[in-house]
């Protein structure tokens, strides 16, 4: 366009400030003569009034009578807001935070981030103290670099996030991928991670894979009793509080217990100590959604209600056939022997 010869890099990205030159523009730079100069100035004019427009009003007058250059007024504005992004301004990214309830998405903290490492980039024929010498060129980010402000943005979003995202991404990673490979899968996913992270059933998920000998060893009591259903367990409950001889395992169900196997964290391809922690429907299952999970929390909730009053109505009719005291409790503990009239 006729404006880009001003931006940096053009051949007028330059000129003398209007109070000192009202022209600005006294020499032509080649292909241009002497007789584009009316031109040139005219554009020039035209183009930094269109950026004093786009700026408080403040500031409107200082960019059209002092302003040299692009670069000049870019300087100025950061200066006068105290956004600038070099030197002891670069700290200030350690400010950077985010938060869950506002309307910030991941991918926009990702982008903020990463413009801020951006701007402290050098440039070309910037002097770098510490290894005494210009650099050659302008500095660019590297497929390395990339990864890391990931990680870093992931550890802003959440101190486990980069953990999660570990268990779930290595085997796809394996040795020939990267992790900027699944950037916006990740990122995208992430306050999904969060949630599951935060919620309790993941945390007992995260103690199962801790100590694995002990949790999915089947011979234990107590892993027996939670694999089984809500009315199964409340059966078994029941049984023992009433005194009721325990049931007998038959020998296929002793021979050959149940292992704990999900099919759709496998389907998702989630690592095998994941698919093998939990049976399919589990409420914690990392693969369910929110609303999954408590639509299945609320349908066992109902169910075990449903079996707790037709226990206790059976419970009720039987006392009324054997004459039983109808203030007996609706479930006896192990010592209370009920007592005829």
């Amino acid at each position: 366009t006729k404006f880009h010869k001003f931006l940096p890099g053009g051949r007028y990205e330059s000129w003398s400030p209007a109070e000192t030159v009202e022209t600005r523009i006294n020499i032509p730079a080649e292909p241009d003569t002497a007789d584009d100069l009316p031109r040139i100035q005219r554009e020039l004019r035209q183009f930094i009034t269109l950026i004093a427009k786009y700026v408080p009003i403040d500031y409107y007058n200082p960019i059209i009578r002092h302003s040299t250059s692009t670069k000049w007024i870019y300087t100025k504005l950061r200066e006068d807001y105290d956004i600038q992004q070099k030197g002891i301004h670069f700290l200030n990214i350690i400010d950077l935070t985010y938060d869950h309830t506002g309307q910030t998405t991941p991918i926009g903290f990702y982008n903020n981030y990463r413009s801020m490492i951006i701007s402290n980039l050098g440039k070309k024929d910037d002097f770098v103290h510490w290894k005494k010498e210009a650099l050659p060129e302008d500095e660019k980010l590297s497929p390395s670099h990339e990864d890391l402000i990931l990680l870093n943005v992931l550890t802003l979003l959440h101190p486990k996030l980069p953990a999660y995202v570990k268990q779930i991404y290595a085997h796809k990673m394996g040795i020939d991928k990267r992790l900027m490979d699944f950037k916006t899968e990740i990122l995208n996913k992430a306050k999904i991670y969060i949630q599951e992270i935060d919620s309790p059933q993941l945390s007992q998920l995260g103690a199962v894979s801790i100590q694995p000998s002990r949790t999915y060893n089947p011979q234990y009591p107590e892993n027996r009793l939670r694999n089984q259903n809500p009315t199964a367990r409340y059966n078994q409950n029941f049984r023992q509080s009433a005194g009721y001889p325990a049931q007998r395992q038959s020998p296929s169900q002793a021979a050959f217990p149940m292992t704990p196997f999900c099919r759709l964290c496998q389907i998702s391809g989630k690592p095998r100590n994941v698919f093998t922690s939990h049976h399919i429907g589990d409420i914690t299952c990392s693969s369910l959604s929110t609303k999954d999970k408590q639509l299945i929390q609320a349908r066992q909730n109902t169910r075990i209600a449903t079996i707790q009053t037709s226990r206790h109505l059976e419970i009720s009719r039987k006392m009324e056939i054997h004459h039983y005291h109808r203030s007996i409790p609706r479930v006896l503990p192990e010592s209370h022997v009920p007592r005829r009239f």
